[in-house]
């Protein structure tokens, strides 16, 4: 029951009460000079018994008289107040001045003689018509219509029911209240195929409770249990008529229907189907079952049909206490038998107590209310006997497949025709007539168009046997070929002729036989090619080498040899207009150490350190026009025939064994001496002057050989 001040709730028992209506439209306020009357429906049951698990948006139907245009879907909220008598303007029409009542006595209501402003709901508007002049009727739901939306999940499944919930929650922009409490169940897999409002509902039912939108906008569970107690009692002043429409109805079975196309269904308790309550949950379990069965253990309605003054705080679900109040009697004051009481322990002559299922609120210058409670009473014959189309319809129910319904995530629908979609939304297929379609993560990853005759792949091919072959289709044209730029989107056309493509990028490309004239390509950029033979083709531009480092050789712009230390480069040049070919050789440290050069076949000439050799003819010839130098000597003039040089090897050796042992020009003998010259030694000799001297004889010595 939504709360109100006690005054409010004073002046709504009053026989003679007067109302205050009034809307807020889209931000703009209308009063009750525009309003001609509204109607506001409340359920929580679409059928004629008692359900949980049900979300089913309150209708506001409006007549208003207005000029203004009210936006689409525009946001409506009626309020309802209660005008007071004139006594409660009390001082509010001073100024502060004027006033001599302290604070703490100012018990007069400062908005003047009118309670507050209780919202009915929030509603937005579906349609409207207009039915005379000025005068509009409009037709609107609460949010709950918002949620008739495809649940689409972006949790990871198992997840946990109130993870579910928040999320709808959060992609529809819902706020929710206390009341809204979810157990520790979770949903095994996305709840594919269905609404955001379906699932809402079966969250619900798992938790013995049924949906709504409370009178503030905020979204609301009314949870059943045994210990329901009335929000409200009613006595039969208050209501035009009641009419109870059945028996008190108890629960003593619960059935969850996982799969109510084939039957299949969870169950707790025991009980005939009158004391039985079904709820559908796709996702239900045992563990469901049992729980729902300890909730509602005791648990009670009566079927009743009512009309009564109207009283806004009720809200739908609200459970009520009507009937004849008895006088308040204590045990003593009780003048009768204890037999003789006809009245029950809660102090009523009869009535009972039941649920506000489904609500209608109307406004015409008062304000009415119409309830209802529907329950199947138990049918008079404990025998229920199918006719002969009853059968066969179940049997069509059990057996035919439904378009729309969804069957282990195959669906079957008029638009699309045959579906099969994962439960996370992770991969659909779509088969049809025309097109054959495999989307996955939202976007076509197989798809053939067989009206355009093409089928289109995105994802990657791994090849584990087989082959793939074509015939009978179109080659290439030249046109098609050509229009293969390397910057083009269309990188690649594969043919019966061979594969056409602008680059081929490769970290390494395996080939028994690579041929130019075959393998048409335009440019190949490969970290390494391997293979056993290059047949009839011509390598521009690249660099050919036995090994990356050490001895190797290598050809680019030059033919170089290495070895651990040297290299030698070869190069050719030549000499246009001279008909002038020259063939060098070049060392390690880059300088030119060879030349061989050639004018028509007719002359080779080798030049190596400096020394150059002219071969022409036959036989061999040494042929200059300037001097030769032999080991510095030059010649010039000089012819040798081969006759001339024979045996000259043999007098060289005479003249070697003649020269052995002979003395060697400049060379010193070996020193010889001392001699006495034919005087002896020691003689004293008489010098001119009459000296004497002794002769010591000649001293050892050598001599320079010419």
């Amino acid at each position: 029951m939504y709360p109100i001040s006690q005054l409010y709730d004073q002046y709504l028992k009053e026989r003679a009460r007067q109302w205050a209506v009034k809307l807020d439209i889209a931000g703009t306020e209308y009063g009750m000079d525009s309003i001609i009357d509204f109607s506001i429906e409340n359920n929580l049951t679409s059928a004629d018994d008692f359900e949980i698990g049900q979300a089913i948006p309150s209708r506001l139907v409006l007549r208003l008289k207005t000029a203004n245009v009210i936006p689409p879907n525009a946001r409506i909220v009626p309020y309802v107040a209660l005008i007071l008598p004139p006594e409660y303007e009390g001082n509010a029409g001073l100024t502060w001045g004027e006033n001599e009542d302290t604070w703490g006595e100012a018990d007069y209501l400062w908005g003047g003689a009118i309670t507050e402003y209780m919202p009915l709901g929030e509603f937005f508007v579906d349609r409207r018509e207009k039915i005379g002049q000025d005068v509009w009727e409009f037709v609107c739901y609460d949010k709950l219509v918002y949620a008739d939306v495809a649940y689409v999940s972006q949790l990871t499944y198992p997840a946990t029911m109130q993870a579910v919930w928040d999320e709808i929650c959060a992609q529809l922009g819902f706020d929710y209240d206390d009341s809204v409490v979810i157990g520790s169940y979770t949903v095994p897999v996305a709840p594919t195929g269905y609404s955001c409002r379906q699932v809402m509902g079966y969250i619900a039912g798992a938790n013995g409770a049924s949906v709504y939108v409370g009178k503030d906008g905020t979204v609301k569970f009314r949870r059943y249990s045994a210990s329901d107690a009335p929000v409200m009692e009613i006595s039969d002043a208050e209501y035009i008529a009641v009419t109870e429409t059945g028996p008190v109805k108890t629960y003593t079975r619960v059935v969850v229907v996982y799969d109510p196309d084939e039957g299949l269904a969870y169950e707790a308790g025991s009980g005939d189907e009158n004391h039985t309550l079904y709820v559908e949950i796709p996702f239900g379990t045992q563990t469901m079952a049992d729980a729902l069965l300890v909730q509602l253990s005791g648990f009670s309605i009566t079927p009743i049909q009512m009309d009564m003054r109207g009283y806004p705080q009720i809200e739908v679900g609200d459970r009520i206490r009507y009937g004849r109040p008895a006088p308040a009697l204590t045990w003593g004051t009780a003048d009768m038998a204890w037999q003789d009481a006809d009245f029950s322990w809660d102090g009523y002559y009869d009535g009972g107590q039941s649920l506000c299922l489904n609500m209608v609120y109307g406004f015409k210058g008062g304000l009415s209310l119409s309830i209802d409670a529907p329950a199947k009473s138990e049918q008079e014959s404990e025998f229920g006997v199918d006719g002969s189309l009853t059968a066969a319809i179940n049997r069509l129910n059990r057996n035919a497949v439904k378009k729309g319904k969804t069957y282990y995530g195959l669906t079957i629908t008029d638009d699309e025709g045959l579906v099969v979609e994962r439960s996370d939304h992770k991969s659909k297929i779509t088969l049809n007539s025309d097109t054959m379609r495999w989307d996955v993560d939202g976007s076509a990853a197989l798809e053939y168009d067989a009206l355009a005759g093409k089928l289109k792949f995105r994802g990657d091919i791994i090849m584990e046997g087989g082959s793939i072959s074509w015939s009978d289709v179109n080659a290439p044209t030249p046109d098609d070929v050509g229009a293969l730029p390397a910057d083009s989107p269309r990188l690649t056309w594969i043919g019966p002729t061979g594969i056409y493509t602008g680059t081929i990028n490769a970290n390494q490309i395996n080939t028994e036989s690579l041929s130019a004239i075959s393998a048409n390509l335009g440019t190949v950029t490969a970290g390494q090619i391997i293979g056993v033979s290059i047949n009839s083709a011509v390598i521009t531009g690249s660099t050919i080498q036995t090994a990356t480092s050490g001895r190797r050789i290598v050809m680019s712009d030059a033919f170089r040899s290495y070895d651990s230390n040297n290299v030698v480069r070869i190069s050719i040049e030549d000499f246009p207009g001279f008909n002038y070919h020259q063939l060098q050789f070049f060392g390690q440290s880059g300088t030119r150490v060879g030349v061989m050069s050639g004018t028509d076949g007719q002359t080779n000439l080798a030049t190596v350190n400096n020394a150059m050799l002219v071969l022409r003819g036959n036989p061999i010839a040494i042929d200059t026009t300037s001097s030769v130098n032999f080991q510095g000597v030059p010649v010039s003039g000089l012819t040798l025939p081969i006759s001339a040089i024979s045996g000259l090897q043999d007098q060289l050796n005479a003249i070697w064994s003649a020269l052995n042992n002979k003395a060697d020009k400049g060379a010193f003998t070996q020193p010889a001496g001392p001699y006495n010259g034919g005087i002896p030694i020691g003689t004293n000799l008489m010098t001119s002057g009459g000296g004497v001297v002794t002769w010591n004889g000649i001293p050892a010595h050598s001599h320079v050989q010419s």
